[in-house]
């Protein structure tokens, strides 16, 4: 799925600001759409996303239990965090991250979401508690399954912003990620393959800008 912002003569060309505003209202739109389409019994946060470029952050954060956090340390994007600090931590800090529960399969199950934590007093934001993930935009987003005895990671990937959808597959909810570039908004259905989230056949993709 992609939307761009194109010069349609001078009389009817977008300029680079209002482009960009038309861009992020459109994508917080898509962001929170899906949370309009369960019942209020069902109702929880799907989308996510950077607060600093107009998307939803966690609203209701819960404590992280240690199973998470156990299977979290063995994940590479995480590893690499660890690593660049030259330090050997016996228990990953919890306070890098923020948590959200949600219900991918059924309401017997809780689920988490989980994305780098910024820090408080930064302007802007861009800053994060572990100071891997800096800036405003295109941050990394985990989703764990609860599991007999734990959770698993069945998405570790970057973006702008992530939206559980109400579709399924294999009877867990797929979901969208979503990146935004200057013109255009692109957004990747990935959906479960039954061990963890894959892209989805014959989904668009956003191009890379050249140049």
């Amino acid at each position: 799925m992609k939307r761009t912002c194109r010069n349609q003569g001078t009389g009817n060309s977008l300029s680079k600001g209002r482009c960009l505003t038309l861009i992020a209202v459109v994508f917080v739109a898509l962001l929170t759409k899906a949370q309009d389409s369960v019942t209020p019994s069902e109702q929880e946060q799907s989308g996510f996303g950077r607060e600093q470029v107009g998307f939803v952050p966690i609203l209701r954060p819960i404590a992280i239990p240690q199973s998470a956090l156990d299977v979290m340390s063995e994940d590479d994007i995480v590893a690499q965090c660890v690593k660049s600090k030259n330090s050997d931590f016996r228990q990953l800090p919890t306070q890098w991250f923020v948590a959200a529960a949600i219900h991918l399969h059924s309401s017997a199950e809780t689920d988490l979401v989980i994305v780098p934590r910024m820090l408080s007093g930064e302007q802007d934001g861009k800053k994060s508690e572990s100071g891997c993930w800096d800036g405003i935009k295109n941050g990394p987003f985990w989703i764990l399954r609860k599991v007999r005895g734990g959770f698993i990671v069945v998405l570790s990937k970057s973006a702008d912003g992530l939206e559980i959808r109400p579709t399924r597959s294999r009877g867990v909810r797929d979901i969208w990620l979503s990146w935004i570039t200057f013109d255009a908004i692109g957004v990747m259905p990935m959906k479960f393959d039954g061990k963890r989230y894959v892209v989805a056949k014959n989904a668009p993709v956003i191009p890379k800008r050249s140049g």
